[in-house]
């Protein structure tokens, strides 16, 4: 009886921790987030939790944070919670876009088989970063990779609208 509540607690802990309204800002960003960011100093940002539109989270995102240096924008982070080959909601991934580049995509947790979805992780975890911001290179790495979109491939279908949709947050700066 008492695991009801503490399994309830979890959930609402998880939930809150994931929607970063605009102002607010995990205190934990630098260890948090740094494994999206090649060799970054945070103490030189600003790092604000910025508004999700609705086109963003229907592809997925659920938290952006903006890095800024006074008023100038010169990054951002993202989070998307995504459906994949284990089902709905089924992967968490991490994308961070800095001075013009990809600066690392991460899997924070996911249900993937070891197969193709898993071919497309390490495509981009060990490719994207370094690459320019532009979605169609994102493409062309994973088909360079064998892991572009062939056949049906709800990994496939899950990451790439949510990593098309945070390249354009990106240049719309």
């Amino acid at each position: 009886m008492n695991k009801k509540p503490l399994i309830l607690l979890g959930v609402f802990l998880l939930i809150t921790s994931c929607g970063a309204p605009a102002g607010s800002v995990d205190q934990n960003f630098n260890s948090t987030w740094q494994a999206v960011f090649q060799t970054e100093d945070f103490s030189r940002f600003e790092v604000a939790g910025v508004n999700i539109a609705p086109a963003q989270s229907n592809v997925g995102i659920d938290v952006i944070y903006s890095l800024r240096e006074g008023e100038t924008i010169l990054g951002f982070a993202f989070q998307a919670t995504v459906d994949g080959n284990g089902g709905n909601q089924s992967i968490i991934f991490r994308l961070s876009i800095y001075e013009g580049q990809y600066q690392g995509f991460v899997v924070v947790s996911h249900r993937e088989h070891n197969g193709f979805g898993i071919l497309q992780f390490n495509a981009l975890t060990n490719q994207l970063p370094g690459t320019s911001a532009n979605f169609a290179l994102v493409q062309q790495l994973l088909i360079n990779a064998n892991a572009g979109r062939a056949g049906i491939s709800e990994t496939y279908d899950g990451i790439m609208p949510a990593i098309e949709a945070m390249t354009e947050v990106y240049l719309s700066l």
